[in-house]
């Protein structure tokens, strides 16, 4: 398939505008999933910063406990 570049500035107002439409409607598109990526890394971090977090409190129960059975 053969791609042809086209100057906007040489096509007729009517398609010009069509065109910008297209383009902004896709970038805006583009945009969204982009914010969605976003949103979903950040949610991933946090669930796993999260469970990061549990497992230190685990082991910090746990230690408490070692601690208490040691110090008896």
């Amino acid at each position: 398939s053969v791609t042809r570049l086209i100057q906007v500035s040489s096509l007729p107002s009517f398609l010009k505008d069509d065109l910008q439409k297209k383009c902004a409607q896709r970038f805006n598109f583009l945009g969204f999933l982009h914010k969605i990526d976003l949103i979903n890394d950040i949610n991933e971090a946090k669930n796993e910063h999260k469970k990061i977090r549990n497992e230190n409190d685990i082991d910090d129960y746990q230690k408490g406990f070692l601690l208490n059975l040691i110090n008896k």
